[in-house]
């Protein structure tokens, strides 16, 4: 089921995937009006919040999947598939509801006058959006019970491909119907993909698998999968659906800029320690405690130097298109917000090497503090938001990182010292 080509795969779509996002940036800047762009960032902000209401099924399926491939138990995996795909086709569609109720709801809330007419390509974006995540669950099972080569090979064309008809439709002004042209992009290339590979799910006579063995073996992990997913987008895409009920959408495409970069930039970061996670497990599993020191002193910080030395290469590199071009220096959040939003960065990477560590041992004592943390920082935000100007909203926003750092070393200090006895 696994080859020796997927990690480069995998890093192929991450890469392409932050390019898209950061060309997406940048021709909004010269080619939409901004307070097209607000519009857009937040579709994309409020389309992430739809894809993770699946209550962590995506996931789910891929974990399940291996579960009974790897055990040869064709019966049991065709069982389990068959309860997924009812399951998906329940939550995912009341998913799409919150999520375009929530869009009305932050558009209406900006009552701005220079605001795009939003009602058509909104409703079309979360049916495409709704239609490509319940197709998405074929890959997340080809990848769990099929191949992970062949599953990371297709995800990279997929982002490639998609990416080109989003970047196209920016170009040709085709406006809020990009992120429309995008999703329904993603839709087409993965249901060929499917029915290309339709055999791969042509298995053995289901076996019985019904709701009772749904909760007793995926819900006791799925409920943490979903939550974690549910926080993860609270805390790093929900600022800009507030800035634009709060500031308007010129303003909320400007932020949405800076916030891209804040997420873009972050997401090739924490690869590094991503990497580490076998090696850190292997050494905690065989109580190699001094090589798991080295392991992960050397993870933090040669990572989190490399993070903030490409934060600030990012704001010299600003900081210099802003000198020679006044039209890209009114289209972000300027240099004191995007630095605020990039530090921001490095905090959230420093504890995303600290949670490798302390979920190696199949637990996450992290989880209370996402879940509070993500609230907090929604309620303070939002009335930074309220209140201030948008570098007060990337303030406060760093400010509720860096407190959450500090719990999370408390946290680490306190398991360091139960394990020294």
């Amino acid at each position: 089921m696994t080859g020796r080509h997927e990690v480069p795969y995998a890093l192929v779509a991450r890469g392409i995937q932050g390019s898209v996002m950061l060309g997406a940036a940048a021709i909004m800047i010269w080619r939409v009006p901004a307070a097209e762009q607000g519009f857009l960032w937040v579709f994309m902000s409020l389309g992430a919040l739809q894809q993770a209401g699946d209550c962590g099924l995506t996931q789910v399926v891929l974990q399940t999947a291996n579960f009974h491939a790897a055990r040869g138990d064709a019966s049991g995996l065709a069982g389990f598939w068959r309860l997924a795909k009812r399951i998906a086709a329940a939550i995912v569609p009341a998913a799409a509801l919150i999520a375009y109720l929530a869009g009305a709801f932050f558009f209406n809330a900006s009552d701005d006058a220079a605001a795009p007419s939003w009602g058509a390509p909104w409703t079309a974006f979360v049916l495409a959006t709704m239609s490509a995540q319940l197709l998405f669950l074929g890959v997340a099972y080809v990848e769990g019970a099929v191949s992970v080569t062949e599953s990371w090979r297709f995800q990279a064309w997929l982002e490639g491909s998609s990416g080109l008809v989003f970047l196209s439709g920016l170009w040709w002004s085709a406006g809020l119907w990009s992120v429309v042209l995008y999703s329904a992009a993603r839709c087409a290339v993965t249901a060929a993909w499917l029915l290309s590979r339709r055999r791969k799910f042509a298995g053995a006579r289901p076996a019985a698998y019904g709701l009772a063995d749904w909760r007793r073996e995926v819900w006791p992990y799925q409920w943490k999968v979903a939550l974690n997913a549910f926080t993860g987008i609270l805390i790093f895409r929900a600022l800009t659906p507030i800035v634009l009920a709060e500031h308007g959408a010129a303003a909320a495409g400007r932020f949405g800029f800076s916030l891209a970069m804040m997420n873009t930039w972050l997401s090739f970061t924490v690869v590094w320690p991503q990497s580490q996670t076998a090696r850190i497990g292997t050494a905690l599993n065989r109580q190699q405690l001094t090589e798991l020191q080295r392991i992960f002193r050397a993870m933090l910080a040669s990572s989190t130097a490399f993070a903030s030395a490409g934060a600030a290469a990012a704001l010299v590199f600003l900081w210099g298109i802003e000198r020679t071009s006044p039209t890209f220096a009114s289209g972000y959040a300027g240099l004191g917000t995007t630095g605020l939003l990039l530090a921001a960065a490095i905090v959230h990477h420093v504890v995303f090497c600290i949670a490798v560590l302390l979920r190696s041992e199949r637990r996450d004592p992290l989880l209370p503090f996402s879940i509070f943390g993500s609230l907090i920082t929604l309620g303070v935000v939002w009335l930074a938001a309220h209140s201030g100007p948008l570098l007060h909203v990337a303030a406060a926003y760093f400010l509720c990182a860096c407190v959450g750092l500090a719990l999370v070393l408390a946290t680490f200090h306190a398991r360091l010292r139960q394990a020294l006895g």
